[in-house]
């Protein structure tokens, strides 16, 4: 049944991404977990696959709302942090993601994901954003205000509320010392805050 919508995406995305949208607004209709995620996974292979992947960060390159849909953006209520078809689905979008590094579409569509419902791919998932910041030109991908102020969040919900955890990753913690650097370079005073307050040791129990 998908197959033409499927076979539309290398040449329509902009039509293709309101039947993706509609698909997740009646997936999240139904208690039954259905084939949703094999779906999914179809047109994600389709976008990966399409001509216009490669023009996706120029100013006039098509998919760009496609992008937003695959990355499940535009549904949620606020202050929504998960959503339960991701239960066990969610390394999908990750790995998506890290397929298309220093694409700032990408990045801002998964800084969305991450921010609206994606809470349980974090902290990991600041290890993709890092790497994706590295790959591409970080001045162009964090030049949307919108951008960073989803970034910034995202960080500000981790560095003041769980530092340990995220200290206690190697990986993790030198990640978020990168988006905090990029951040700062990009002109956050948010960001200048958070990294002195992350790179502060953390004081253990005083002893008598």
């Amino acid at each position: 049944m998908c197959e033409p919508f499927l076979a539309a995406v290398a040449r329509h995305p902009s039509e293709v991404k309101d039947f993706v949208r509609d698909l997740v607004v009646e997936t999240d209709r139904f208690s039954e977990e259905g084939s949703f995620w094999a779906v999914w996974q179809a047109f994600a292979n389709a976008i990966c696959a399409a001509p216009w992947i490669e023009q996706l960060d120029s100013r006039y390159g098509s998919g760009k709302e496609l992008i937003g849909a695959i990355f499940l953006g535009g549904y949620w209520k606020e202050n929504v942090r998960h959503w339960r078809r991701l239960e066990g689905q969610g390394h999908r979008v990750d790995e998506l993601s890290t397929r298309f590094r220093g694409s700032a579409v990408v990045f801002d569509a998964y800084c969305r994901f991450l921010y609206d419902i994606g809470e349980t791919s974090l902290p990991k998932a600041f290890v993709i954003l890092a790497d994706s910041l590295a790959a591409g030109d970080p001045t162009v991908m964090l030049a949307d205000r919108n951008t960073v102020f989803l970034l910034e969040s995202l960080l500000r919900r981790h560095v003041y509320a769980e530092p340990h955890r995220l200290k206690s990753d190697p990986a993790v913690r030198t990640a978020v010392l990168a988006l905090l650097d990029y951040l700062v370079e990009a002109g956050s005073s948010a960001a200048y805050r958070m990294r002195d307050d992350f790179v502060t040791p953390l004081s253990g129990p005083v002893g008598r």
